[in-house]
């Protein structure tokens, strides 16, 4: 039985808004959030390649070693037991496979620097050029004449309900007016001028505050409602 899940790695991320790519008036451009994904392969993940019982003991094993001191000290004895029963059971089978475990974790943190180092490449066609997209506005700042700084993101519950997008799916957005907004994740058309800039900024949850990390600023000069396409 596994006791935890593996850490978060996003491999691909399912737009809910959708933003049809295409030229508009003028020199803006409408893009997608796949416009903004680099075409690079995609690492296999070493942890399909085991066996149905290594993938979970390496889950157990993975958990255990990820997990805090703090943390492990604010459980009780008899779960820290259990997960101590359970690890020692996740390294024998290790060994009784013939797998070596610290070759295996070579491979796996390998692959996950790579899935990182994806997730913060930008795509450099739009740098500093005139765009339009569609995306949820996450605020970073609430006012009641309206938002000015927020982040952009292209599912709802992002950073919130479910691990944030990789940097290259998230958009810092400032614009050059107020924008009031109804709720958290209203969907938005956002124009502006957009740049590769990595950024931290500090989102404010109701369990505390998270630094998200963005690989795109955009500087909006239009903000409206999102509607859908009409099928």
């Amino acid at each position: 039985m596994s006791i935890k899940g593996l850490r978060p790695v996003i491999l691909a991320v399912f737009f809910i808004v959708s933003s049809y790519g295409g030229a508009l008036a003028g020199n803006t451009s409408k893009i997608s959030w796949e416009d903004l994904l680099p075409k690079v392969s995609i690492p296999e993940n070493p942890v399909v390649n085991l066996s149905t019982d290594l993938q979970v003991a390496f889950e157990n094993i993975d958990y255990w070693q990820n997990l805090a001191s703090e943390d492990k000290a604010a459980k009780d004895q008899e779960e820290i037991a259990d997960l101590k029963k359970a690890v020692d059971e996740a390294y024998a089978l290790f060994k009784r496979e013939g797998v070596n475990l610290d070759r295996f974790y070579k491979q796996y943190n390998a692959y996950l620097d790579a899935i990182d180092n994806i997730s913060k490449t930008t795509v450099k066609k739009y740098n500093a050029k005139q765009v339009k997209i569609a995306g949820y506005l996450l605020p970073l700042e609430f006012d009641k004449r309206g938002v000015k700084d927020f982040l952009l993101v292209p599912y709802v519950g992002a950073c919130i309900h479910v691990p944030a997008p990789p940097a290259n799916q998230t958009i810092f957005v400032r614009m050059k007016n107020r924008y009031k907004f109804k709720d958290l994740f209203d969907p938005v058309w956002v124009s502006g001028s957009i740049k590769n800039s990595s950024v931290t900024k500090e989102l404010s949850l109701v369990d505390g505050e998270n630094d998200i990390e963005t690989g795109y600023t955009l500087s909006g000069n239009n903000i409206s409602t999102y509607l859908p396409p009409i099928e």
